[in-house]
């Protein structure tokens, strides 16, 4: 990869796998990796959250501003009332209160799902990474430290505009959906427009998917790198969507049963070990793990069999002239 790329080199001593040994069925063998790398994904996922933790902080206020927006008649005095009118024994102050912990909650919950869906991350911690998962992924050595940096140095220019626009483009999308449902009276044209919207905003979530893989793994300029992940989104529609699903039941409806099943007194501290130590890279994991097959399959391969075709033509044409050469 490095002598046609030019970016990394995969050749360093480390331990690997038999690569005459059968590939097991995907699932299992992203299981099998998985549970092999176990303690290396939690130190990776603790090494994003320390490097993310300045963007988290800065999702967690932008986010409040947004869901003032998305969700108008969803805030802390009308949770309280409902609480009133569902509970008559808890009196104003109680219930503002409950009402205060559901809504920071539900808030946390939206921060880490919008980081999830790579749409609020700091895109050059984000590279770095995607180069120790996609490594993970492919059963490739990586250094959790050394590769992480080198990853981080050597794309952030471009990884740090892909996290601006995919900052901005989270905010653009979801206030149109508000500003639209708010605004359009006619329940067809505002049903069609919402859709659209919702739409555009999943497509926009499964190009995040490919963008940082793409642009890790091959020199090219920004527009291609998106061009790719756009056609990607498109190409494998249905496998893209269930892992928007499988972010969301990891940064949402995981934890969100944590308060939801269990005593409170304990809920607060499972659902901050599940972020702390296993989210995010458990969620990273399985988006690479997938995406790398479809680069290998619709690009990787392809490349090399192109690469054998034109070594082969050449070898011919010599092989042909040295032959002329001799009569």
């Amino acid at each position: 990869m490095a002598g046609l790329f030019g970016l990394f080199d995969f050749t360093k001593e480390g331990p690997g796998v038999d690569r005459d040994e059968a590939t097991p069925p995907p699932v299992q063998h992203a299981f099998q990796i998985y549970f092999r790398k176990f303690w290396t994904l939690i130190a990776c996922n603790l090494e994003y959250l320390l490097f993310s933790l300045p963007i988290l902080v800065l999702a967690y206020f932008a986010n409040s501003v947004l869901l003032a927006f998305l969700f108008p008649n969803f805030s802390v005095l009308s949770l309280s009332e409902r609480l009133q009118s569902l509970v008559s024994k808890v009196d104003e102050a109680q219930s503002l209160q409950q009402a205060s912990l559901i809504y920071l909650i539900f808030q946390i919950l939206f921060t880490f799902f919008s980081v999830g869906l790579m749409f609020q991350v700091f895109g050059p911690v984000h590279a770095g990474s995607t180069l120790l998962f996609r490594n993970f992924s492919r059963e490739d050595h990586a250094f959790l430290w050394m590769d992480f940096k080198d990853c981080l140095v050597d794309n952030f220019r471009q990884s740090l505009l892909v996290g601006l626009g995919s900052f901005v483009a989270h905010f653009v999308v979801l206030f149109a959906i508000s500003f639209y449902a708010q605004q359009i009276h006619l329940a067809w044209l505002r049903a069609f427009c919402l859709v659209f919207l919702i739409f555009v905003f999943i497509y926009i979530a499964m190009m995040q998917f490919y963008i940082y893989p793409l642009l890790i793994t091959f020199d090219l300029k920004l527009k291609q790198v998106v061009k790719n992940s756009a056609l990607f989104a498109i190409l494998r529609l249905p496998q893209n969507l269930l892992l928007v699903l499988n972010t969301f039941l990891i940064f949402f409806v995981i934890p969100a049963l944590f308060f939801y099943l269990l005593p409170f007194s304990i809920a607060p501290l499972l659902a901050l070990i599940w972020y702390l130590f296993f989210a995010f890279s458990l969620n990273f994991f399985v988006v690479n793990f997938y995406v790398q097959r479809q680069i290998k399959r619709f690009m990787l391969d392809r490349i090399e069999t192109s690469t054998a075709e034109e070594t082969s033509a050449v070898l011919r044409s010599e092989s042909n002239s040295s032959t002329e050469e001799d009569h």
